[in-house]
């Protein structure tokens, strides 16, 4: 990448470099802004049109909740990279603090079997294809977002 006058080296939240600007913004990259979300847009109308709308409308929630956690800094293994590294706690007790919501939320509905009239019991699926994918756009997810576990102990074990 080529550096001008105007762009600046600092590190990130990780202690990895990133070109910003001379105002300390961070440079967007716009061609990966757009792949993403014609790819976003793209996977919505397909569900839309070949499975269901509601099946569309979880998909882009999920697209808003996943940028929502990234430009957070927030994910599982880099809330332990975080501890092991700096020492700072937060990203743990913020995770004990989610799974202690979920535990009182969901186990009294699995506990007592139904809930607003509909039963309600763990989902368990047979593995096939859509697993098969799903993990391997899971993986490359976690890589560019920095939340890979392999990659935390990379950043963890040469710092």
């Amino acid at each position: 990448m080529a550096k001008t006058e105007s762009d600046i080296l600092q590190l990130d939240a990780w202690g990895q470099t990133a070109v910003q600007e001379t105002n300390g913004a961070p440079r967007i990259q716009s061609g990966i802004v757009v792949v993403s979300l014609l790819l976003l847009v793209a996977g919505a109308l397909y569900l839309g049109r070949f499975v269901t709308p509601t099946q569309a409308a979880i998909y882009l929630v999920a697209g808003v909740l996943g940028l929502g956690l990234y430009h957070a800094h927030y994910g599982f293994t880099s809330s332990f990279r975080s501890f092991l590294v700096r020492g700072r706690g937060v990203g743990l007790r913020a995770q004990m603090v989610m799974f202690l919501i979920a535990n009182f939320l969901f186990l009294p509905l699995l506990i007592r079997g139904h809930a607003l009239g509909h039963t309600v019991t763990g989902y368990v699926s047979p593995v096939g294809l859509s697993v098969l994918v799903g993990s391997f756009l899971f993986g490359i997810g976690m890589q560019l977002g920095d939340g890979c576990a392999s990659g935390s102990l990379y950043h963890t074990a040469w710092r």
